[in-house]
């Protein structure tokens, strides 16, 4: 059993004692690939690592325990996300 099987089961986050759902990233660490701001989910149209080849590509990403991102496609709902602010943040 691997880590992210401890994790996940259902497309849910497995809550640990009296915990809150958890943001996670799963990240390929062996996989090369070229970073193109086409294939980036932002709101920028740009990127400075554009054209960069980097090793360690995020294959997977939850937010509030739920699937929001599987091999580069986003699968979360519309209107899911919130904003989150820093403590101290004004």
């Amino acid at each position: 059993m691997s880590g992210v099987d401890l994790l996940v089961r259902g497309g849910r986050l497995v809550r640990p004692r009296g915990s809150s759902d958890a943001d996670l990233v799963i990240v390929d660490v062996e996989r090369e690939w070229t970073i193109r701001a086409a294939e980036l989910h932002s709101k920028s149209r740009i990127t400075p690592f554009e054209g960069m080849v980097t090793r360690g590509r995020p294959v997977a990403t939850l937010g509030r325990g739920r699937a929001v991102m599987r091999d580069g496609e986003l699968v979360g709902a519309p209107g899911w996300g919130r904003d989150v602010r820093l403590s101290g943040a004004r």
